[in-house]
């Protein structure tokens, strides 16, 4: 991935906040370094389902 980010805004539970802030607080690394290694844990986990929907929509005419 390139060094480009984009700015994202989403939901998680109190709970999920909490230990996500306890566990930057005691090992020092910054929320957003575990939450991006979570989310390139789920496409990894979902290439599979990526590759589908790509050659899918590649057969599709172009939206105008």
């Amino acid at each position: 991935m390139g060094r480009h980010r984009v700015s994202v805004t989403f939901s998680l539970s109190v709970r999920q906040v909490e230990l996500l802030d306890r566990l930057a607080q005691r090992t020092n690394v910054p929320k957003s370094v575990y939450v991006r290694k979570a989310v390139d844990a789920v496409l990894k986990r979902y290439r599979g389902l990526l590759d589908k929907i790509d050659s899918t929509t590649e057969n599709e005419d172009p939206v105008p």
